[in-house]
């Protein structure tokens, strides 16, 4: 009975040290908000060569052109803690569109590419040049799903205004337009496909 008793507590002890020098590690080496992204996407085992990090770890977008597959991870409103991440074809990506301040400052969807691309809609339009703060720079995703699901992502710092002379502007406008331009041709390389696909099937109906 002692050595029974003997060899629990010393399982205890060796455990309770163990988790003693795990909270160290997670103390000393902190789980970040870059990390948390990483890890939404890599629950779906699946390989994404290109992935894109927001700089203020709003969201990451990881896509496979192969598997014709996106991944969209984002922070929850509610809780920062853990970072939710949904897996989409490339169909299923209808459009998105830049908002700053209120303003759309590019947008492109199936719908425009299907009326012949029209420029109004797919070319970027530059900046409205003005003084006032930039409290809003918005990406906007729209996916289909069993209803049009609207994604919402602010790509400022977080709790930040800032204005166009702000330094770090250009920066994180160039990065919101990566973030269009990365979905944009994803949207048209699906809508491309689609399109390809319907002429193939009419040219065999034809001959």
């Amino acid at each position: 009975m002692l050595i029974f008793l003997m060899y629990l507590f010393t399982f205890i002890g060796a455990s309770l040290l163990c988790i003693a020098a795990m909270i160290k590690l997670i103390l000393m080496f902190p789980i970040t908000d870059h990390h948390k992204l990483i890890a939404a996407v890599s629950s779906f085992r699946m390989k994404f060569p290109r992935q894109l990090i927001a700089s203020n770890k709003s969201c990451i977008v990881a896509y496979n052109e192969n598997l014709r597959k996106i991944a969209i991870g984002t922070f929850p409103y509610s809780s920062q803690k853990k970072a939710i991440a949904n897996l989409y074809s490339f169909d299923q990506i209808l459009g998105c569109e830049i908002i700053e301040n209120a303003l759309t400052i590019t947008k492109v969807s199936k719908t425009s590419l299907i009326n012949r691309r029209v420029a109004d809609h797919t070319e970027v339009k530059p900046a409205t040049i003005h003084t006032e703060e930039i409290t809003e720079l918005t990406l906007i995703i729209y996916i289909q799903a069993l209803t049009t699901q609207i994604l919402h992502i602010s790509l400022l710092p977080k709790q930040f205004a800032l204005k166009p002379s702000d330094s770090r502007y250009p920066q994180i406008y160039s990065e919101a337009l990566l973030l269009y331009q990365t979905l944009k041709s994803i949207v048209t390389f699906s809508e491309f496909n689609d399109d390809s696909e319907s002429q193939n099937k009419l040219k065999r109906y034809i001959y």
